[in-house]
């Protein structure tokens, strides 16, 4: 068993990903892959500081806990249904071998009902994707930097799935689920679980507009390398994200589907108005099938 390391907030925090592959702490990746074949994003089930319960949870603990509300007993049950739609969808596919988590608590919760739901043993913690959380996001990295998430134990109480923290990716959002992606390149078939922040999935759909996603929203990514000589600057008329990999021609995140399981419907994506009509006559393409 690795080596614990500590997360400078005086807590232990689980090894880096050294069995993938990964250079610990300096983002650099080792192999030869093709990096992951697509990315799942899951927002997040109900939290509690957005019903009824409010009040008297901000009432029972302290005010530096506020931007980590717990998930409610529907928000639980959100996370079976998406873990139980992402199994029915994926059906004879490669499987995942791990989901990767967001270190708050009622993204810690998602996974682990997710985890049931899909029969995944390991759930790794990834500081770095709770970064794009509206309540964090707006106060800055140094914020993000100054929180005291909870300890290794803690965080198991939440999901017994926890096998570590990995606090040597990156942490701004877009870069940290692009590190993730390098860390699978000696596995070119392995698909990515990543439980975040509805924040995170328009982080990567990168459309100009606020699309709606309502609790334990999926979406699904495929990866696709740009031509030579493109910058991974972003291409919103595609209704994709450009990421650069080190040492590599930068890829695009390029979504295949967005859907709410609760309803098993395709939940739709804006396009800008000026996009041409092939552009957009393609973007719909991509939503015209029902889950």
């Amino acid at each position: 068993m690795a080596a614990l390391m500590s997360n400078g907030r005086g807590e232990e925090q689980g090894m880096a990903l050294e069995e993938e592959g990964v250079s610990p702490g300096t983002g650099g990746m080792v192999g030869t892959g093709g990096g992951a074949a697509e990315v799942w994003l899951l927002r997040h089930g109900e939290r509690i500081d957005e019903t009824k319960a409010a009040r008297k949870w901000y009432d029972s603990v302290p005010p530096a806990r506020h931007f980590d509300p717990e998930l409610t007993k529907t928000g639980a049950a959100q996370a079976t249904v998406a873990g139980k739609a992402i199994a029915k969808h994926r059906a004879g596919r490669p499987e995942f071998r791990r989901i990767y988590a967001s270190p708050l608590s009622r993204t810690l919760s998602t996974a682990h009902e997710a985890a049931l739901a899909l029969g995944i043993e390991e759930v790794v913690v990834v500081p770095g994707l709770s970064e794009c959380a509206a309540a964090i996001r707006k106060q800055g990295l140094e914020f993000w930097e100054r929180l005291a998430f909870l300890p290794l134990e803690a965080m198991r109480q939440l999901c017994p799935e926890v096998s570590r923290v990995e606090e040597a990716a990156p942490r701004a959002f877009e870069e940290c689920v692009t590190w993730l992606v390098e860390a699978c390149r000696e596995a070119a078939d392995e698909p990515i679980l990543i439980v975040t922040h509805r924040e995170g999935i328009r982080d990567l759909i990168d459309s100009p507009f606020r699309v709606p996603l309502p609790y334990c929203a999926i979406a699904h990514f495929s990866l696709e390398k740009s031509p030579e000589g493109e910058e991974g600057c972003r291409d919103r008329n595609q209704v994709s994200a450009s990421v650069a990999f080190p040492g590599d021609a930068p890829r695009r995140f390029i979504l295949q589907r967005l859907f709410d399981p609760a309803t098993e419907t395709e939940l739709p994506v804006p396009v800008p108005v000026e996009a041409t009509a092939s552009t957009t006559a393609s973007s719909r393409g991509v939503f015209m099938s029902m889950f």
